[in-house]
């Protein structure tokens, strides 16, 4: 039985092509990503105050010169989930987080409701906009979290698919909307208000400038990534494991 499940795994792996993702999207890609999306919403949220602060000191108030300039009051990180049926468990639909972040990193997993509520308790409110979306019944013809994935590699190069900036088209924004373009999903008279994946004189200016400090910035969100991963990690062990222990412990 695991000898044919992990066949099937290879199959899928060669026929979406699951190569240039870290690991843990890679092996999550195997597993799930073959599985048909019954539902599609943007999770829109500003980014933690800490970056714009980091980035002004960087570069001297510039940013807030650009922030001003293109009329920004916030800047926005957007997340892309997508509602798969899974037949083969008992529960049958699970929610799936598709982003790109900080660090060149595009990370796939199901929702994590404590990391969300850690972010939430950060950041402030978050805005989740359905996108218009007919799952289709037969299951040759579903639309795939690997599916869509594939068709935005074919539109985008390499560095557009994987590279990360802050400023300009290669960040978390560009990203959600360019899986939406390759499907035809995407309505600017909705997610329009939040976009600003743009790239202009001003974005190419200020990305010349201060490359340096956009690096500086690419490897704190990194690092930003990595705290909230340890804290979901001890908040999942609590739940998991302490919890329980303290419960029994409480039931005596």
């Amino acid at each position: 039985m695991e000898k044919r499940e992990k066949k099937k795994s290879k199959k899928r792996e060669k026929k979406y092509n699951h190569d240039g993702y870290k690991k843990e999207t890679r092996e999550f890609l195997d597993n799930y990503g073959h599985y048909p999306i019954t539902a599609l919403k943007v999770i829109v949220m500003p980014l933690p105050f800490l970056l714009p602060i980091i980035l002004n000191v960087l570069t001297r108030r510039e940013f807030n010169k650009y922030m001003k300039a293109r009329g920004y009051e916030r800047f926005y990180h957007w997340e892309l989930m997508a509602t798969i049926k899974i037949d083969d468990e008992e529960d049958k639909e699970k929610e799936v987080i598709i982003q790109k972040s900080g660090g060149d990193d595009i990370d796939i997993n199901f929702e994590n409701k404590s990391y969300t509520y850690f972010y939430k308790s950060l950041i402030g409110n978050k805005k989740v906009i359905d996108v218009p979306f007919l799952a289709a019944e037969k299951k040759e013809k579903a639309m795939t979290i690997s599916s869509i994935l594939n068709k935005t590699r074919e539109k985008l190069n390499y560095e557009e698919y994987y590279e990360w900036n802050i400023i300009g088209e290669k960040n978390c924004q560009g990203y959600v909307k360019a899986i939406l373009e390759s499907i035809d999903l995407y309505d600017e008279s909705v997610l329009g208000i939040y976009n600003q994946s743009t790239i202009g004189d001003l974005e190419t200016e200020f990305i010349e400038k201060h490359s340096f400090s956009l690096f500086i910035v690419n490897i704190l969100s990194y690092m930003l990534i990595y705290f909230y991963s340890s804290i979901n990690f001890i908040m999942k062990y609590a739940q998991q494991t302490l919890l329980p222990r303290f419960s029994k412990y409480m039931n005596i």
